[in-house]
């Protein structure tokens, strides 16, 4: 009953998001914002419980950096190569800046490396607390910001073919990019609890089956197809999609890879909680874990999405 309660709560909160957004883009980007920092944090704990090196703090800092950046960069019209320069420049300079602080402790990590056991130089120590704690920067923190460069991709103007739209893609994308991979997970579960059968993945999520697998991918192509068809009643829409030479075979193709890409986003996630050895990444969701246990599939959907339709519109 909690788990329901708490879907419910998710739902109406989407939705809300969605209303708001239509009154102003910048809202749907702070719920954006504030989940991506939420989201960092949960994996910077799963990593450390997992024996991984990552530091806390640029978990909590480089998000909300980014954050400010990609904003700051669409407000001062970049194209999507300055800003996703922009993001890999703030990324290597974290990196740089954390790998000086560590080989300023040099002395203290080479007691900490006898106490953890680390066989190899403290160096080579100092390096793997580098790019654990990088690895933690890059998901789901850059992950995440998809959603924002989609929500604002109508302004992106070396996309050619988006004034097509009149603005109303941004939109469509990101009712594609959730409402699929929503799709993808619950036809995943009860496909997989009703027919059972050969195990997906056994040691790294047990209770996900072949079965339920194919029964994502046919669900998200079936609501990929509803989708397009429902969306292109709005006639503005139809000929954005027209004169950008899209059709539903790629929307047939799409809900294929959308589901591939949820299904490794839910493996992988899950793959940081084996490594840990919990259960959830959190639990500010009650019945659900944490924010990554509702978004694991969804980052991987949506950096999917951005790429594939970034590339069409070229």
């Amino acid at each position: 009953m909690k788990r329901v309660f708490t879907g419910v709560v998710i739902a109406l909160l989407v939705v809300i998001a969605f209303l708001l957004r239509e009154y102003n883009l910048y809202i749907f980007d702070i719920c954006i914002g504030v989940i991506t920092v939420f989201a960092s944090l949960e994996v910077a704990k799963l990593l450390q419980k997992a024996n991984r090196k990552n530091l806390f703090i640029p978990s909590l800092i480089f998000p909300s950096l980014a954050y400010i950046l990609l904003l700051l960069g669409i407000n001062w019209e970049w194209g999507i190569g300055k800003l996703l320069i922009a993001e890999c420049l703030l990324l290597l300079a974290f990196f740089i800046v954390i790998l000086i602080i560590q080989l300023c402790l040099w002395n203290k990590l080479t007691v900490e490396k006898k106490l953890d056991k680390f066989e190899g130089s403290t160096f080579k120590y100092i390096m793997k607390i580098c790019l654990d704690t990088t690895f933690g920067l890059i998901y789901p923190t850059l992950f995440l910001l998809c959603f924002v460069l989609i929500n604002h991709i109508d302004g992106l103007a070396e996309l050619s073919k988006v004034a097509n739209f009149d603005g109303s893609l941004g939109l469509v994308l990101l009712l594609f990019t959730i409402v699929v991979t929503v799709a993808s997970d619950v036809c995943s579960l009860y496909v997989g609890q009703l027919f059972k059968g050969k195990k997906l993945a056994p040691s790294i999520s047990p209770n996900k089956t072949i079965s339920g697998s194919i029964g994502g991918l046919i669900g998200s192509v079936i609501i990929s197809i509803v989708l397009y068809l429902i969306v292109c009643s709005e006639p503005i829409v139809a000929h954005g999609f027209e004169e950008a030479g899209i059709g539903i075979w790629l929307f047939i193709i799409y809900g294929i890879f959308a589901s591939i890409f949820t299904q490794i986003g839910d493996l992988f996630e899950s793959k940081l909680k084996r490594l840990a050895n919990v259960k959830d990444s959190g639990n500010v969701l009650p019945g659900h874990g944490g924010f990554m246990d509702r978004l694991d599939g969804l980052s991987f959907n949506v950096l999917f999405t951005l790429v594939l339709f970034a590339l069409i519109l070229l």
